[in-house]
């Protein structure tokens, strides 16, 4: 599924190469009906690729229903990284780097190729920031091989709760740092988001399991409690899909409708929310009885203490 940012993103330099292209054209290229297309296309008048006022891209629409965008002249050269994106990149392959320790096939090659390519000196040393200890601790433990007893906040905790573990593996992905663990408590296997450990001590206990031969990295999947949630979200909301993953992502006269598997309804109902008026919840009752309930309160808040 393509979301509006992407498509948009995608359209500026391909429009920019075609002036006067026909909208249907631009629709067909990029799957979507020539409403959607227009709309997206006139967003583009706020934008620019500077953060400076005159700036936006100027994009015109002729009266045979074709478009032809001007102001973009920079996209037309191959990008290149800026000084911060660039210390930017090396600073998140390093971190990478320090955390699989070598896990990752190529991530070494890779971060010279850049720190070359940017001029980062390969001696140049960069700190990688542990604030709580925890990273620390973990590679500690694992590589002792020792249990771990951990305070962990879950998806639908409102306070931590207290952990054994056997620490087997720290992996990173696009939706943060893990641990793979087996879980004591439950007698079985377990992955913890880091920066939802609030307190962590490795103990002097030995570690009895090993880990599987066959350990993927971490995708969140839903408890066995989950529910089929479905969200209606118009233009001014389209943003709340890009939370979540869903399986059903389809989007029809600029309306996104969205289904997904949850067990975490507290918090989807809070990004319901942060739609406002242009999101909807069409199921479960339960959801949209809880943003209406949650609305409520806040209405009732600005009573109690009105702003003056």
């Amino acid at each position: 599924m393509t979301t509006p940012v992407f498509r948009m993103l995608a359209m500026v330099p391909w429009v920019l190469q075609r002036p006067g292209v026909p909208l249907a054209d631009v629709a067909a290229a990029f799957g979507a009906d020539v409403d959607t297309v227009r709309d997206e296309l006139k967003t583009l008048v706020y934008c620019g690729p500077r953060l400076e006022a005159s700036y936006e891209f100027q994009v015109d629409f002729g009266a045979d229903d074709t478009v032809t965008i001007t102001m973009a002249d920079e996209l037309r050269r191959p990008l290149r990284l800026q000084p911060d994106e660039a210390l930017r990149l090396v600073l998140v392959l390093t971190v990478a780097q320090r955390i699989t320790q070598g896990e990752v096939p190529g991530l070494d090659t890779a971060l010279a190729k850049v720190r070359a390519a940017v001029g980062v000196d390969e001696h140049a040393a960069v700190a990688v920031v542990d604030d709580a200890g925890h990273l620390g601790a973990l590679r500690d433990a694992i590589s002792r091989g020792r249990v771990v007893e951990l305070d962990y906040l879950g998806r639908k905790d409102r306070r931590a709760n207290a952990r054994r573990v056997e620490p087997w593996r720290v992996d990173v992905t696009r939706e943060g740092q893990y641990l793979q663990a087996h879980d004591l408590d439950r007698d079985a296997p377990r992955v913890f988001r880091l920066d939802r450990i609030t307190d962590l001590v490795v103990t002097d206990a030995r570690v009895t399991t090993t880990a599987p031969d066959d350990l993927a990295i971490p995708a969140w999947v839903p408890d066995e409690d989950a529910v089929t949630a479905v969200l209606e979200l118009g233009p001014g909301a389209h943003f709340v899909g890009d939370y979540v993953q869903p399986d059903v992502d389809v989007v029809t006269d600029g309306q996104r409708r969205i289904e997904l598997r949850t067990d975490a309804l507290d918090w989807l109902a809070d990004l319901v929310l942060a739609g406002g008026v242009a999101a909807r919840v069409v199921e479960p009752p339960d959801l949209a009885d809880l943003v209406a309930r949650r609305a409520a309160d806040g209405l009732a808040a600005y009573d109690t203490h009105p702003i003056r």
